[in-house]
């Protein structure tokens, strides 16, 4: 099988995983340097085709042949009555410092709130910015960023996967999750 390029969504991560393999099966693909860099433990994951919704779950099966974006879903989650009032009260105690919470997460699956809660951790982490934001919109392509103001060492390269955001795989995601 020829080199393709896989797109892995994982869920505690905001960018994509390119992972450039010619595995043909799931098997395969875990044993790949990049996928096992991950830290990914497959006994309680599975990788889900954006495309064709297909899911990998046992090491036989087929990869799909061509370029693919593959979310990376939990398919166990931590047990018990307690583990999940603890979700749901980190989740208040966010709601109740303004927080927007997109979902009912008095009704949500213990993966919705930890899927959330994990995009919420990344986005606290970043620093806020206190100036009056600009909006750009732009359209699938190649750009360069140049600051007015400030100097800018390393020019980094942003790849648009057709018109997709980062925000509408996460919403994807998140959507799956609550079929599997």
């Amino acid at each position: 099988m020829t080199s393709r390029v896989l797109k892995l969504k994982v869920l505690s991560q905001s960018e994509l995983v390119k992972v450039e393999t010619a595995a043909r099966t799931f098997g395969e693909l875990k044993k790949e340097e990049a996928v096992m860099a991950l830290g990914i433990d497959w006994t309680s994951a599975k990788l889900i085709d954006r495309a064709s919704k297909a899911s990998f779950e046992i090491d036989e099966a087929i990869l799909p042949a061509t370029d693919a974006v593959m979310f990376v879903m939990p398919t166990k989650s931590k047990a018990g009555a307690s583990y999940q009032a603890e979700l749901r009260a980190k989740i208040k105690e966010l709601k109740e410092r303004g927080v927007e919470v997109p979902f009912n997460y008095t009704h949500a699956t213990n993966s919705q709130m930890e899927a959330f809660l994990a995009s919420v951790e990344t986005a606290e982490e970043e620093t806020p910015c206190t100036e009056e934001l600009e909006v750009i919109t732009l359209k699938p392509g190649k750009y360069i960023l140049q600051v007015d103001g400030y100097d800018i060492e390393e020019v980094e390269e942003v790849e648009l996967l057709d018109e997709t955001t980062l925000n509408d795989l996460e919403d994807e995601a998140q959507m799956l999750m609550g079929k599997f």
